[in-house]
């Protein structure tokens, strides 16, 4: 094949042809019973987290992987928790809008 517009052409037919749509059987929801949270339920979806729930969540990272733009990874949260705790729910708490 040669050309800019012989190889334009192709290039569009292919993804013409790739990305076109199709008749397609999707799945319905409707008439399905799907089990519903009490208010007490959707209440407990959005309290605000503990510090033992924090500090499981750190703890159940691998201290070595992935580290930060400035080269901190978690074990060095872990290392440091009793001076970065409260720094660092702070920062969680005002992330999602919650004071602490």
């Amino acid at each position: 094949m040669e050309g800019v517009q012989n190889i334009r052409m192709v290039v569009h037919s292919h993804f013409a042809n790739h990305y076109r749509t199709s008749d397609v059987v999707r799945p319905e929801v409707h008439g399905l019973n799907f089990r519903k949270l009490s208010f007490a339920q959707a209440d407990h979806l959005v309290r605000p987290f503990s510090v033992d729930e924090v500090k499981q969540a750190v703890w159940d990272c691998d201290s070595c992987k992935s580290p930060g733009p400035d080269g901190v990874n978690i074990g060095f949260i872990k290392d440091f928790w009793h001076e970065l705790k409260d720094d660092f729910l702070r920062f969680l708490w005002n992330s999602i809008g919650m004071e602490s």
